[in-house]
């Protein structure tokens, strides 16, 4: 029994726990934005190595107890069950085989694996052989990757600056926010469809030009928080950029930090920030954590096309199986009935403001919120249009948007998040009058980062092509007692954030700092904007080269989705006209071979428009057109409400649209998709049937 237990173990590691350790030792960032501290850290190693084998072990003494043939095949099926899979990760890491062929090679060689080791004496001596290999696994893993900054810990004591100032500071940041989507053609704030930055704007000065150093949160953070541009590879945690903002203020302010993927504020000063812990991206309980390492696992040892099934782990830290969105804080409603915009933890924070009103002890009020950042299912509204991942399409393998109209579609979900992230901020803005703090206080708003939807460009990683997306990102300074608000086209940066707090408060900064205050004199490399890129490279440009970009930009996103209210928004896709019009007014027939499955149609037949979401993104895969696009009308009981084109994704042809909230009735709704057909007499539908669901990987 303790051969065949031990020999289990080592299969294990090499099937379960390597995989594991191997993708997670290398993104450290898992642990850190769900707050994992050393215990817990070393603890899910020692589950991850010795729990299943374990597990696998106690059930063949359980069986041998009744029948000693019967353990005897039940622990030839768990080695062969181990071999596979270990075979399954071997042939995934390269290119060929895949799909079928690699499932397999892969059962092939677990079932003679399995063979061999009953009848032949040197394939148990092979695994005694490896029986140290779980020993040297775990070791490697807690102290020989990247892990170890987050086992092995060291506290830094830092001197908190002298503070005498009382004036309340507000630092709010965003996350994957260009700061184009802000704006009009003639480079002003947007402020009929985002009335709370245009509020904002009215009391508080612009930086119109201001962009950020890098390319992610793990870094952009940490640089608005230190001053500093951040170093490569660094993890974003207390005992790796010790200076920054809350050590500054430690001594004289009560904090109330909600970090959302960063530990920079350490415990002994942030013990009393509320549920900030809850504020993050990512859920540290048991059950999500398990859902989330088995998402990266199969994603590690499943070959194409089957992990392009699973959700995606390259979007988010953590809740890969809700589409990285954190468990959803209780719905709030105003008195008049609409909903409040409490997601990612905006209400709880705005709770925190709450209870300080009246408190004579200044207050540091930092937030960093995972707004408008995917997943996008968030309408201007407050409501939802979906309950999980709602996956952005049109991207080939190299995270490139190779699909215009996708492309185009992706933009149009983040801009109306965007309207969901503005009323938010309207909801902390009003929040913080109503608590008699905002007029003396210091009220920063920025964000760590932009986001592209160019053709050919990525989405997140800076390139000379989408520099001016990716670089420019909001910041408004409100002073204590501004009333009046002004732009400043003055270059500046994230790294000039800190400084700026620091000499509003009176405060000199105890160690170097890379940033200056903003209103301060620019040096003579203030032309030059550069964002340091996934390889630690900087993608650079002037600031000239990058506001003319940004003109460019501004032109074509008001030519697709307008200005002024969200109604442009939501109208996109070809033959426009259609909208609102009666499908009996139009001549329509049935497809002769093209079918539609909708995803999650189940959500249209129960609707209630008093509920939080409203399931007006209507999506799904299109068969028999061919490997063209085509153009689609979505008609939502019997009237078409939006107008569409289809776009490949790897082996699927996929469409997506919103139609209008007011097309949906309670109960159940008949949706129905056509191909739009140009006739010489005009145009014409053809309906397509509708497919049942079919069995997907969930």
């Amino acid at each position: 029994v303790f051969r065949d237990g031990a020999h289990l173990i080592a299969l294990s590691a090499f099937a379960v726990a390597q995989p594991i350790f191997d993708i997670l030792g290398q993104n450290p960032e898992f642990f850190v934005a769900r707050g994992s501290g050393p215990t817990e850290i070393v603890v899910f190693a020692l589950v991850v190595t010795f729990a299943l084998p374990l597990a696998l072990l106690s059930l063949e003494i359980l069986v041998g107890s009744v029948s000693r043939p019967a353990r005897l095949a039940l622990h030839l099926t768990f080695v062969a069950a181990l071999v596979t899979v270990a075979f399954l990760h071997a042939v995934t890491s390269r290119s060929w085989p895949d799909g079928t062929a690699a499932l397999g090679l892969a059962a092939a060689g677990g079932a003679g694996f399995a063979a061999l080791y009953w009848r032949a004496r040197i394939a148990r001596a092979f695994l005694t052989a490896l029986v140290p290999v779980p020993f040297v696994v775990l070791p490697l893993f807690l102290f020989g990757s990247s892990v170890r900054e987050l086992v092995d810990v060291e506290t830094p004591v830092v001197q908190a600056a002298t503070v005498r100032s009382k004036t309340p500071v507000v630092l709010i940041v965003f996350d994957e926010f260009n700061a184009a989507s802000l704006m009009t053609p003639g480079e002003r704030i947007d402020a009929r469809r985002f009335p709370g930055f245009g509020l904002l704007a009215r009391r508080s000065t612009w930086y119109r030009n201001a962009s950020t150093v890098y390319w992610l949160s793990e870094g952009a953070v940490p640089a608005i928080l230190t001053g500093n541009s951040p170093v490569p590879g660094r993890l974003p945690i207390y005992s790796e950029y010790p200076r920054s903002l809350f050590s500054l203020l430690g001594d004289g302010y009560r904090m109330r930090v909600f970090e959302s993927l960063t530990r920079l504020c350490p415990a002994k000063l942030c013990r009393d920030a509320g549920r900030a812990s809850s504020a993050r991206v990512a859920e540290d309980s048991v059950a999500r954590l398990a859902s989330d390492v088995g998402v990266v696992y199969l994603h590690e040892v499943l070959p194409d096309p089957y992990a392009g099934r699973l959700p995606a782990i390259d979007e988010a830290w953590g809740n890969f199986a809700s589409g990285g969105e954190a468990e959803q804080s209780p719905s709030r409603r105003t008195a008049s009935g609409e909903t409040l915009p409490c997601g990612r933890r905006v209400c709880e924070f705005v709770d925190a403001i709450k209870r300080d009103t009246g408190s004579p002890r200044a207050g540091l009020y930092f937030l960093h919120v995972a707004l408008p950042h995917t997943p996008y299912v968030y309408l201007p509204s407050g409501k939802r249009y979906a309950v999980d991942l709602r996956v952005l399409r049109g991207r080939d393998d190299g995270g490139l948007w190779a699909d215009a109209m996708a492309a185009r579609q992706s933009n149009q979900r983040y801009l109306l998040q965007l309207g969901y992230t503005d009323r938010a901020l309207a909801l902390i803005l009003s929040t913080l009058k109503r608590s008699g703090i905002y007029d003396r206080a210091l009220v920063v708003v920025t964000a760590d980062h932009g986001v592209s939807f160019r053709l050919g460009g990525k989405r997140r990683s800076p390139a000379p092509e989408n520099l001016d997306d990716i670089s420019f990102v909001p910041l408004f300074v409100k002073l204590p007692g501004q009333q009046r608000g002004r732009i400043d086209d003055a270059p500046a940066r994230i790294v000039d954030v800190l400084p700026t707090i620091a000499r509003a408060l009176g405060v000199d900064v105890p160690w170097q700092i890379e940033g200056r205050p903003l209103g301060a004199a620019r040096t003579s490399s203030g032309g030059i904007v550069s964002v340091m890129d996934p390889d630690g490279a900087r993608v650079s440009a002037s600031l000239t080269t990058l506001r003319a970009q940004r003109a460019r930009a501004l032109d074509a996103q008001a030519a697709s989705f307008g200005t002024g209210s969200f109604d442009a928004v939501y109208r996109i896709g070809p033959h426009q006209g259609l909208v609102g019009r009666a499908v009996s007014s139009l001549r329509t027939r049935v497809a002769d071979r093209e079918t539609v499955q909708l995803d999650d149609a189940a959500l249209l037949r129960a609707v209630d428009p008093s509920a939080e979401i409203s399931p007006v993104f209507v999506e799904g895969t299109v068969r028999g057109t061919g490997p063209g696009a085509v153009d689609l009308a979505v008609a939502v009981n019997g009237r078409v409400s939006a107008v569409a084109r289809s776009f490949r994704q790897r082996e699927q042809v996929r469409f997506s649209a919103f139609v209008s909230e007011r097309s949906l009735r309670a109960g159940r709704n008949e949706v129905t998709v056509y191909r739009v057909v140009r006739k010489p007499s005009g145009l014409a539908l053809e309906e397509l049937g509708q497919r049942a669901a079919d069995l997907a990987l969930r």
